[in-house]
C-alpha cells in the first residue's frame, strides 16, 4: 500500500489506500536540486512559497477561503472556456447578517490605524468615504448627489432635478421660451 522507491529517472513517494500524512516537530521545508527552498509549511500552519504559484491547467482556478466561526473571505481568480475568459472574484461574507459588503481600506491590515476609502455593498452600490476624482466620468443611470457638486466644467444630462422639480433644458440668449421645464439665464430673460 506504501511504496518509496527510484525508478531509475524519479525518486517516488507512492500512498494507494487512504490520505498521506506526514509530520515534523518543527517546520516542513521543501527543497529544489539546487539546495533552495521553494515552500516552508511551518509550526504555525503557514505555507510560505518562495516562488510563484501556478496553475496551467486547461481551466485553472485559485481559491482562498479563510473562514471563521461567522465570517468567510472568497478570493478566486480564474479562466473559463478553455482559456477565452479570464475573471477575477472577491466576496466577503458575515455568516450571521448576511452583511456581503466588500470594504477596501487604504492602510493594510494589521496598521494601527485603517480607513475605510469605498465600500462596495450586495445591492451593487460603490460608496466611496472621501472624493472621486478622474480625467472624466460617464454615468449611465441616475445619479442621486445628497451633497453639493462643484469644479464641474461640462455637465450632459437629459434632465436635471432641483428641488424635487425636473429641468429639462437651460435657456440662454434668444432662446427663451415659455416652458415650465426650462431654466433661464439673465440674458434669455433680457431678451424675451
Amino acid at each position: 500500500d506504501f511504496q518509496l522507491y527510484h525508478d531509475g529517472t524519479h525518486g517516488v513517494l507512492n500512498n494507494t489506500t487512504g490520505n498521506l500524512y506526514t509530520s515534523a516537530l518543527g517546520a516542513m521545508i521543501f527543497r529544489t536540486s539546487l539546495n533552495v527552498t521553494a515552500l516552508t509549511l511551518d509550526a504555525s500552519q503557514n505555507a510560505n512559497f518562495a516562488g510563484e504559484i501556478l496553475n496551467r491547467m486547461a481551466a485553472p482556478k485559485i481559491r482562498l477561503e479563510p473562514t471563521t466561526q461567522n465570517n468567510t473571505s472568497i478570493i478566486e481568480l480564474g479562466v473559463l472556456n478553455g482559456g477565452t475568459n479570464a475573471y477575477a472574484r472577491i466576496d466577503a461574507i458575515n455568516l450571521l447578517n448576511y452583511d456581503s459588503n466588500l470594504r477596501f481600506y487604504t492602510n493594510p491590515v494589521g496598521s494601527t490605524t485603517q480607513t475605510l476609502a469605498l465600500t462596495l455593498d450586495s445591492s451593487q452600490n460603490a460608496i466611496f468615504t472621501g472624493s472621486v476624482t478622474a480625467t472624466s466620468l460617464d454615468i449611465n443611470g441616475n445619479a442621486d448627489v445628497s451633497g453639493d457638486l462643484t469644479g464641474l466644467d461640462n455637465v450632459t444630462s437629459t434632465n436635471f432635478i432641483i428641488g424635487g422639480h425636473t429641468i429639462s433644458d437651460v435657456d440662454i440668449d434668444s432662446e427663451a421660451s415659455d416652458a415650465d421645464d426650462h431654466l433661464m439665464t439673465a440674458l434669455a430673460i433680457k431678451n424675451k
